[in-house]
């Protein structure tokens, strides 16, 4: 795995680098270079990120490669290294055509995820432009700049993370040496989820085999019904639950670039969607008994078409609008309940 930093922090008022951010920077490539990933940098410039984070991979056992990916027409990085940074970093330069500006791309596609910590305007490029990539960015906004600024467009991301979204919150917070553990842990898992990356993020082909079944039995209980009409009644509305709810996980997945889908979170909202649908029907059987003095649910062979579309729409709307078909469905019954306690 190849990660990406991009981050600087401007300089103090006597002219020195804030030893908080070099702490920070250290203790992040020692943490990156102790799980083997490989960094990916674009400068040695005494108040950018690069320089301290290789400073901090070369105090790790063993040899680990950083990718330098700079202009043409700019210096060699790291010309002047030190012996400790000779003796375990391993450099491999890519030069890059054009300014400095059109190299942020060719470096995003060079890694896997992006780190950016402080920064200022061309961190906040990489920030917007690697999740158009489909790459994953972790933002450490402790040290402010484009790190901070890039927060509440990034947080939505993180939230399903599992147990580590309960910690990603730590990277706003004061810096602590633990820190640098849990975002390579935090970025491990975006990478392993896939959480940017927008296509495939479903297994089509039984998907598409499932939806493709409902609307085919409900095609066949409408043209041909069960031995009882009431039957296929309720076996229809069944089906029609279910493609709500593939309705309410298409839309998700189509309007909102951080949804992911999951077989779990479909069957359960499908489980939803049947019972509010039931219920959904419940309530149109006793409005029917309200007022005929009968049910709709004992069907003429004739009345069947008529009544099953109307069914289908409430197992529709119970599938795709889960909420709010859940909120009429309570007011419905605490309204009865208060009514017949009164």
């Amino acid at each position: 795995m190849r990660v990406l930093i991009s981050g600087a922090i401007a300089h103090e008022a006597n002219g020195s680098i804030n030893q908080n951010f070099i702490g920070a920077c250290r203790d992040l490539g020692a943490a990156l270079a102790g799980a083997g990933v490989e960094i990916v940098i674009g400068s040695d410039k005494p108040h950018t990120a690069d320089r301290y984070v290789v400073d901090g991979a070369a105090t790790v056992e063993g040899r680990h490669r950083v990718w330098i990916l700079r202009p043409d027409s700019d210096d060699r990085p790291f010309a002047d290294q030190s012996a400790a940074v000779a003796k375990r970093i391993e450099f491999i330069h890519k030069r890059l055509r054009g300014p400095v500006s059109a190299g942020r791309v060719p470096q995003i596609q060079a890694a896997d995820a992006v780190l950016i910590i402080g920064g200022f305007r061309g961190a906040l490029a990489s920030g917007y432009v690697a999740p158009a990539l489909e790459r994953p960015v972790l933002a450490v906004a402790s040290f402010g700049g484009a790190a901070a600024e890039l927060w509440p467009y990034l947080e939505p991301y993180y939230i399903g993370l599992g147990d580590l979204s309960g910690h990603v919150g730590n990277l706003r917070e004061p810096w602590r040496a633990e820190n640098a553990d849990l975002c390579v842990r935090i970025i491990k898992e975006l990478v392993k989820r896939r959480v940017f990356r927008r296509q495939p993020r479903l297994p089509l082909g039984i998907y598409l085999t499932l939806l493709l079944l409902c609307l085919v039995s409900w095609v066949i209980l409408f043209t041909n019904p069960l031995g009882h009409p009431s039957y296929s009644f309720f076996a229809m509305l069944a089906v029609a639950g279910c493609l709500g709810t593939i309705l309410r996980n298409n839309l998700r997945l189509i309007f909102d670039p951080t949804a992911t889908f999951s077989w779990n979170e479909l069957f359960i909202e499908i489980g939803a969607g049947l019972l509010l649908g039931f219920a959904l029907a419940l309530l149109y059987l006793v409005g029917s008994l309200t007022i005929t003095g009968k049910t709709q649910a004992v069907l003429q062979p004739d009345d069947f078409q008529r009544v099953a579309v109307v069914m289908t729409l409430l197992g529709l709307g119970g599938g795709l609008m889960i909420e709010q078909a859940a909120e009429r469905v309570r007011r419905w019954f605490a309204e009865s309940f208060q009514a017949s306690g009164n």
